[in-house]
């Protein structure tokens, strides 16, 4: 209870802290820290490039820049590009990128294809301490609720939801990601907390093995997609959050994961047989040019102004167009044995809407 007080006093601080660090101008603490280090204030090698976000682009990775620095020039050149970044970067407003998380790592896939934002991959130094401050409370409850399957009380519900939410606020406000991280764990628990509170002793699971279960099929679930099957990023993460669903309910009970399997099961056949129709009713639909040329001459003799209407708007319309695979000569089926090969103009063949141009009944269509 002491060293909880203790953290809770701790975070507080670190709060009341961060709010007057944010009320002091940027360039007001640039000119301190470059002051307090002036062998520091400038280096050729991380700042390479300049601009708005250049730290996040090139030269202030931890983990991948500094590195390299230390291999080509030299423990003094190495230690002159860390100084910069420590020591008169990391205090500022701007900070610098977790590492790893620069463009030149992981940084450019986070934020072009899962669209998070800039911010999030960076951090200074007071959103750092008060971030790891955090951290170590919320994740000491989430350990605590999952080793002791706590059950939920006024105490615990404040600690845990109230808490939790009140950093996601301040950490998406701020765009701290330590802070986001800490609130998603302290939700995290109080939703672990509940679930052991409302199922025990229906179905009693220990968190350890509802988590541990979810987890290592999540695990080899994308593993096998991704790499045994070569599926792309996005459906191997897919798959392993179906497989990640699977494994935890069959930690609950057999019943509730064959229940999910089969369901997960129904869903991808049912898509499979869904896309095989549609690619059958899109095959029917196409004809040959000559059989059009003779339906609409035939169809034109007992109706004169159809001949003009349709040489007026074939060339113009958008749903006439040339097809890249050859249709049945014969009629409104589909020959899929018929080889591109036996084709000498692809011009010969166009797909189009027939229930656009023709009364329904005159055409009988093979779908």
């Amino acid at each position: 209870m002491e060293d909880e007080l203790l953290q809770q006093s701790l975070l507080m601080t670190g709060s009341a802290g961060n709010y007057a660090y944010l009320q002091i101008p940027a360039d007001k603490i640039r000119h301190l820290v470059d002051s307090a280090f002036p062998n520091f204030a400038k280096n050729a090698v991380a700042d390479v490039v300049s601009g708005h976000g250049h730290r996040w682009v090139a030269g202030h990775d931890l983990l991948l820049d500094v590195p390299k620095t230390f291999l080509r020039d030299g423990p003094i050149g190495g230690a002159k590009h860390l100084g910069h970044i420590l020591l008169t970067d990391f205090p500022t407003k701007s900070g610098i990128p977790i590492p790893g998380f620069s463009e030149s790592g992981l940084g450019e896939f986070l934020v072009n294809t899962c669209h998070i934002p800039k911010g999030y991959l960076s951090i200074n130094l007071v959103d750092g301490v008060v971030g790891v401050f955090a951290c170590s409370e919320g994740f000491g409850d989430l350990l605590m609720v999952c080793a002791e399957s706590a059950r939920m009380t006024p105490q615990l519900f404040f600690d845990t939801f109230v808490e939790g939410c009140a950093e996601l606020v301040v950490g998406s406000g701020t765009e701290n990601p330590l802070l986001v991280l800490a609130g998603g764990s302290q939700v995290l628990a109080g939703i672990v907390s509940s679930a052991y509170t409302v199922t025990h002793p229906i179905w009693y699971v220990t968190p350890v093995e509802f988590f541990g279960g979810a987890l290592t099929g999540g695990i080899v679930g994308f593993v096998i997609s991704k790499f045994v099957f070569h599926r792309s990023l996005a459906e191997s993460l897919r798959n392993a959050a179906r497989s990640c669903a699977v494994s935890g309910l069959f930690a609950i009970g057999t019943g509730f994961g064959m229940a999910a399997l089969c369901g997960f099961a129904g869903l991808g056949i049912g898509k499979f047989l869904a896309s095989k129709n549609d690619r059958e009713l899109i095959r029917c639909y196409r004809i040959s040019r000559i059989d059009l040329e003779r339906i609409v001459n035939g169809y034109a003799e007992m109706h004169p102004k159809l001949m003009h209407d349709y040489s007026a708007t074939r060339e113009n319309d958008p749903w006439i167009k040339f097809s890249a695979e050859p249709c049945n000569p014969l009629g409104f089926g589909c020959d899929t044995t018929w080889g591109l090969s036996e084709v000498s103009d692809m011009d010969d063949y166009i797909e189009c809407e027939w229930r656009d141009w023709f009364p329904s009944g005159l055409i009988e269509f093979n779908a």
